[in-house]
């Protein structure tokens, strides 16, 4: 935690959180930085840009070599050196048309001791993308928990080994009808994509889609 103060007084603060980010196959050192803010009676006098600029010159030092935010807006930013980069879709499919019935693998709920498995999975598909996070304990948290609300983990094992898994909640769209939301799902076989999007299916009659963040080139939209 940063702090910048006028006297005896907090002007602004931010977070930053240390991790990394999967490019080429390497996770290069990154810095995410979090609840940045200037109180009321302190804006628009330099402040959050003087705040800004010593946390990058502090991450300069420490050779971290990139930083990632999301912006609650882009002026500060980008008076300091940052820019828009990269891209993040929510791909929503109708589950009645997954037109997959494969239970060649078997699925079951997640245990705390599959923890350091399903990190492991992540970690070895995250090294095949540009861009994906190499997620630290505040991430997995995240990923257990959305909105203060416990999402439900699945894995996807063959021999006892796992080979994909997801983690879903039920998601509110109308009065009386939920989509079925992947917090996070990831498959390392086309073998488990396929039992995984047949897990999805099979909320047909309960959910009418199922929604993940993915890219135009998603491989589960691929099978």
């Amino acid at each position: 935690i940063r702090v910048i103060r006028r006297g005896d007084t907090i002007a602004g603060g931010l977070v930053i959180l240390p991790k990394g980010q999967w490019f080429g196959g390497r996770a290069v050192s990154m810095a995410g930085i979090a609840l940045v803010a200037v109180a009321p009676e302190h804006r628009a006098g330099g402040v959050g840009s003087t705040l800004m600029g010593q946390m990058l010159a502090e991450l300069h030092a420490n050779g971290t070599a990139i930083s990632a935010l999301w912006p609650a807006t882009q002026v500060l930013y980008r008076r300091v050196g940052y820019e828009n980069a990269g891209s993040l879709y929510d791909v929503s499919l109708p589950t009645a048309t997954i037109n997959l019935r494969d239970r060649e693998l078997e699925l079951r709920p997640t245990t705390d001791a599959d923890a350091p498995t399903i990190e492991a999975a992540y970690s070895a598909w995250a090294a095949g993308t540009n861009g994906s996070v190499a997620r630290s304990p505040v991430n997995w948290a995240r990923i257990r928990m959305l909105d203060d609300r416990p999402t439900t983990g699945y894995v996807v094992t063959r021999a006892g080994r796992i080979e994909g898994y997801t983690y879903v909640i039920p998601e509110a769209v109308a009065a009386h009808r939920h989509d079925l939301r992947a917090h996070d799902v990831v498959a390392l076989t086309s073998a488990a994509a396929r039992r995984l999007l047949t897990f999805f299916a099979d909320h047909r009659s309960i959910h009418k889609q199922v929604v993940w963040c993915g890219g135009t080139t998603d491989p589960l939209l691929m099978l």
